[in-house]
């Protein structure tokens, strides 16, 4: 994957005060892309298929950056209660600016889910009913279920095929 423009490596006190605020460690694969890479716009590399008959590009993997849109500290997603907005975290978007989000809970730690109101999803985020309002559940089914863990998502980002 290629960038346009990086953002900078993320500090140890940058990535703790996110932990801190999110009340949630964030997952060893996503805590070392943020201080090794930092995150950024991407130019490249960013294509990806869904489960199902779909695909997607990615604009940007989130970091700290000034600029409001790819601030990961930021940003809120979705129509979430705020406690749920705190147990997931914005990583990315692609380029019709959808979410992918990481599940911070320990049960379903690191896991990535892409946001796709148009498809059903084949495997949903599954809630609990701890603090979550009647939103939460009619919300958490938009979400797709991509891949295990950060670096599994990394992983699925290529160039974009030749269909011609």
């Amino acid at each position: 994957m290629y960038f346009s423009k990086t953002f900078p490596k993320a500090t140890e006190t940058q990535i703790t005060e996110l932990e801190d605020f999110r009340e949630f460690d964030l997952p060893t694969d996503f805590r070392n892309y943020l201080k090794e890479v930092g995150g950024g716009i991407v130019k490249s590399g960013g294509y990806f298929e869904l489960p199902y008959p779909n695909r997607s590009i990615i604009l940007a993997i989130k970091g700290f950056t000034q600029d409001p849109l790819f601030n990961i500290k930021r940003n809120r997603f979705n129509n979430f209660s705020k406690v749920i907005d705190r147990k997931f975290l914005y990583v990315a978007s692609d380029i019709g600016r959808q979410a992918v989000i990481m599940d911070l809970r320990l049960r379903f730690h690191g896991h990535i889910y892409y946001y796709d109101p148009d498809e059903i999803p084949l495997k949903i985020v599954q809630l609990d009913d701890t603090g979550f309002d009647k939103h939460d559940y009619e919300e958490a089914s938009l979400y797709h279920h991509i891949a295990d863990s950060f670096t599994e998502f990394l992983a699925m980002l290529g160039p974009e095929p030749d269909d011609g």
